[in-house]
């Protein structure tokens, strides 16, 4: 019997077989147990060692049958490893895809916080301020181009922009050109505007 052909024949690239013998009088103990380090299920490592008592003639005339077991035992490990590495590779690629939503939505939401603001400086007759916002509101990733095509159209028709006698005086002053904290100020109510309104003309 060639013993190490026999063992290599039983193992795959990278397993490893771990061995020891005993001389028992005329007989020799076997024990061997594939190693588990590399698998991380729990259940794995519960595996006993198989363990042979024989004269080395018996050996040489039944080990390979004997080795059946190991055999078992290394592709059991075989099959848990690449299931294992199968979960960690879908886990990965969910942590992306929701680390792709979550910027896809952070980046969503700052569009809107411009286009808010933009909003706001309108209804305040900064238009040169607005057009500032809603430039910046472009050049974000995933911007909404149609809605800041429509909201430029409102600025210039408020505005006069082209009109033959102009529009209301332009109140920009700069201070206001990005989301405070992130986010645009909350829209006002038609109440609150009024008043607002009224106040200016006091």
């Amino acid at each position: 019997m060639e013993f190490f052909n026999l063992i290599a024949s039983k193992m795959q690239d990278g397993q490893q077989l771990n061995m020891t013998i005993r001389k028992n009088g005329e007989k020799l103990v076997l024990s061997m147990i594939p190693d588990t380090s590399g698998v991380k299920d729990k259940a794995v490592s519960t595996l006993e060692p198989l363990v042979m008592n024989g004269t080395p003639q018996e050996f040489d005339e039944q080990f390979e049958q004997a080795l059946a077991p190991v055999e078992k035992a290394f592709t059991l490990l075989e099959e848990v490893g690449a299931f294992e590495k199968s979960l960690e590779e879908t886990r990965k690629k969910t942590e992306m895809e929701t680390k792709k939503k979550k910027e896809e939505s952070d980046q969503k939401q700052v569009f809107i916080d411009h286009l808010a603001l933009a909003k706001e400086l309108l209804r305040e007759n900064k238009f040169k301020d607005a057009r500032t916002v809603i430039a910046k509101a472009e050049a974000l990733p995933g911007a909404d181009k149609g809605a800041c095509e429509k909201l430029k159209k409102e600025v210039d028709e408020k505005s006069g922009a082209g009109g033959i006698f102009g529009g209301p005086e332009d109140m920009s002053d700069g201070k206001k050109l990005s989301p405070v904290n992130g986010k645009a100020p909350a829209e006002k109510s038609e109440d609150e505007q009024e008043e607002e309104s009224n106040g200016e003309e006091e």
